[in-house]
């Protein structure tokens, strides 16, 4: 028998996994950089609006790779948010070029 930690473990993994599929897509991302280089900047933020650690996930990971390939740097920027009172970790996205 599971026990309960290791499911809900399994649960939030898997919850983090989907959020980050979706918010570091490359063609989302490579979307909003190519916004902010046509005003002018020289980096964009990409927000990561879940006080989640989604760095380990498959989709940083290929996110990563290809933007790498491509002549980019990313650097991950931790922050701190409150949430029902409490600070929580949270982060952000910086996509240089």
């Amino acid at each position: 028998m599971i026990r309960k930690a290791k499911r809900f473990l399994e649960a939030s993994l898997r919850a983090s996994e989907e959020y980050a599929s979706t918010v570091l897509a490359v063609n989302e991302v490579l979307a909003t950089a190519a916004i902010e280089a046509a005003q002018g900047h020289r980096v964009a933020f990409i927000p990561i609006e879940r006080p989640i650690d989604i760095q380990a996930t498959e989709a940083a990971k290929e996110l990563k790779t290809k933007l790498e390939a491509e002549g980019f740097t990313l650097e991950w920027r931790k922050r701190s948010v409150f949430v029902a009172g409490n600070e929580m970790p949270a982060w952000s996205l910086a996509i240089m070029w």
